[in-house]
């Protein structure tokens, strides 16, 4: 009898989730560190990293941003329209494609503001591994960004 990852040749981890509020009150950016994930040395080509993050921004002054940090680098960053109070909700797609070069993918949509996507490559070199953490900016000293939930999935593609 073969097992499931035998069956369907990967199965999808969950590597960290939290319903903790993690808030950024005023200018400024803060790691959702409750779904910090450590990503191994030398980390096989194709491993994937699935993020998902939700939550809400107060105040109607600046845009606020949800970043992909790996080691100390922003691997893309993912924008909202400024002049709105909005419920959020981010999805990136990270992808290995070798231990020197990341594809990286995401959609932003909040209820009030234009959607934003984007596609970046990453270039963090990970022979020595690293911690990948989702982050939330606020743009504004009278704004809060609180993400309200989050989780970080794995597979191999």
């Amino acid at each position: 009898m073969k097992n499931l990852k035998d069956r369907f040749k990967s199965l999808v981890a969950i590597e960290a989730t939290t319903n903790d509020q993690v808030s950024q009150a005023g200018a400024g950016t803060k790691d959702i560190s409750d779904v910090k994930v450590s990503i191994p040395n030398k980390p096989p080509a194709g491993l994937c990293f699935r993020v998902k993050l939700a939550g809400t921004k107060t105040g109607a002054n600046a845009a606020m941003a949800v970043k992909i940090k790996i080691g100390s680098t922003v691997v893309i960053t993912l924008t909202a329209d400024d002049g709105s109070a909005v419920d959020w909700v981010a999805e990136f797609l990270i992808r290995i494609s070798n231990s020197k070069v990341q594809k990286c993918s995401g959609f932003f949509l909040a209820n009030t503001a234009e959607p934003d996507v984007d596609y970046a490559a990453g270039a963090v070199d990970l022979s020595a591994g690293a911690d990948l953490v989702p982050q939330i900016t606020s743009g504004h000293a009278s704004d809060t960004v609180t993400c309200e939930m989050a989780t970080v999935e794995s597979f191999e593609a």
